[in-house]
């Protein structure tokens, strides 16, 4: 409101002070009116505008309005004085000029424009990327072009529609702590200024249910889920990261969650036998997907995201745990309709993309890499054409090390990296083509590929510059040039890019 209060400022003592130069050089004195004549002309000549508009969406008083046709009002020239505002508004401050949105002489992109009733009225709102505020203003029509007519400023607290600009993304992944360290953080902002990198995915919601930066979230703050927090500053750290034009993913774990599954026992899965909280073979309780009370928590965690600036969300562990028949069975579910699993996955999905959509962020889901070539839903609930039809971008985790003994007639895969991606993605797109065929839309593909050595697997060998540049050119052959690279150290083989 300041920010408005003073342009309008500005912009009436500037006009003002034109008006006297005029009035030195011609030596005439403007027509003295009484404050109720100004009152009458401003409603009667321009003010149905502002009468209508001025209170419900700026909160802009009559006094600043007055003040702002003053001189044209006091020459009986409430006309001029409003084209010549409108004027100046429209081209040195924001506007529409041949389907571009104008802003300080930039021409914006990342815009939509809303109608807001039946007498051409619209509302577009933008952001700035060379500025830390996004914006909404207040347009109307007037003979078949646009002009401003309110203006306002709304800080990254508040909720602004806004679209985010197709990128073709490669992306590293970066704890909470690694943004933290000033060192580390820099380090990985160098090798995305020099190289084709262009992307970075934040944990925002680790996989132990701790949130990484200290949040306004309700839920976050009843249950001290942020009480552990790594990011001091994330304003900063995300203005920083858009003065470099770098796309921001927001990694959200989110159904393995031991934290807050004993917090809330209501929401964690519970064992058949007593009905207490069950655990895997680690020792950490998940969350139940079918509990729907619980999908507002992750959801609200998004939303946040979204308002710092984050350009997409990614759910993560976005699925039931991996185990055998036998062992699901120990497990009981709240599920008394009979939800098939990968149905409850697809129903978080929808939701969380309904609730998100307002935010202009894309959605996207991390799914296990065979998930690319099975029919089942692996008994995890991930099925690709489920997935793939909800979300903006889906990404298979297609490290090599992950794959079994003998997965696509591979002895270990871990070895042949190229050949693993290669037969990954030829599954993946056929998919997606069969899914086209029958009229389904589907999602990008964005496949995460492996940066570190698995000594721990058969037949494994050294992962450096030649086995990451083998799964990018595998993926990229088939026409899938966006991928996402995994380190949990954050130790990237700088030279695969160099």
């Amino acid at each position: 409101m300041k920010g408005i209060q003073w342009f309008f400022s500005v912009l009436a003592t500037g006009l003002i002070l034109t008006g006297c130069e005029e009035k030195k050089e011609t030596e005439e004195k403007p027509k003295e009116v009484t404050q109720e004549e100004i009152e009458k002309d401003l409603w009667e000549e321009v003010g149905d505008i502002y009468l209508s508009e001025k209170t419900s969406e700026t909160d802009l008083g009559e006094e600043e309005v007055l003040h702002v046709f003053l001189e044209g009002l006091q020459n009986n020239q409430p006309e001029e004085a409003y084209t010549r505002i409108t004027s100046s508004f429209f081209h040195e401050w924001g506007g529409l000029e041949d389907g571009q949105l104008l802003w300080k002489g930039r021409v914006v992109e990342d815009y939509e424009i809303i109608p807001t009733d039946e007498e051409g009225r619209y509302l577009v709102r933008f952001r700035d990327k060379q500025n830390p505020y996004r914006f909404e203003a207040r347009l109307v029509t007037e003979e078949g072009t646009f002009k401003v007519d309110t203006w306002k400023e709304v800080s990254r607290d508040e909720f602004v529609a806004r679209t985010v600009e197709p990128v073709d993304v490669k992306g590293l992944y970066l704890s909470g702590h690694s943004v933290e360290l000033e060192s580390r953080f820099q380090q990985v902002l160098e090798l995305l200024d020099e190289t084709e990198l262009n992307a970075l995915v934040i944990d925002v919601k680790e996989d132990d249910g701790f949130l990484t930066y200290d949040s306004d979230v309700e839920l976050v703050n009843e249950y001290g889920s942020d009480e552990r927090t790594f990011i001091r500053d994330i304003k900063s750290k995300m203005n920083e990261l858009k003065e470099r034009n770098i796309y921001t993913i927001a990694r959200i774990v989110t159904f393995k969650d031991p934290y807050i599954a004993l917090k809330n026992p209501d929401w964690a899965m519970k064992r058949a036998s007593d009905g207490g909280v069950w655990k895997d073979k680690s020792g950490v309780a998940w969350v139940d997907p079918y509990k729907e009370d619980y999908w507002r928590y992750p959801i609200e965690i998004a939303k946040e995201a979204a308002k710092l600036g984050f350009d997409e969300i990614q759910f993560d562990y976005v699925r039931f745990p991996a185990l055998s028949e036998t062992q699901r069975n120990a497990i009981r579910f709240d599920n008394p309709n009979e939800v098939k699993r990968d149905d409850a996955i697809k129903n978080f999905l929808m939701e969380a993309k309904e609730e998100l959509a307002p935010y202009g962020v894309l959605l996207s889901a991390d799914v296990f890499g065979l998930v690319t070539s099975v029919e089942d839903d692996m008994g995890i609930g991930q099925t690709w054409e489920k997935i793939s039809n909800v979300v903006d971008v889906i990404s298979p985790m297609t490290y090599p090390s992950h794959y079994g003994v003998g997965s696509y007639g591979i002895q270990y895969p871990d070895s042949q990296p190229y050949n693993v991606i290669q037969q990954a993605m030829k599954d993946a797109l056929e998919k997606q083509a069969g899914m086209e065929n029958n009229g389904y839309e589907t999602a990008v593909i964005r496949p995460w590929y492996q940066d570190f050595t698995a000594t721990w697997v058969p037949g494994s060998i050294h992962y450096g510059p030649q086995q990451i540049k083998a799964q990018i050119q595998a993926a990229k052959e088939q026409g899938v040039t966006q991928y996402l690279m995994w380190d949990a150290a954050n130790t990237y083989t700088e030279g695969a890019w160099r």
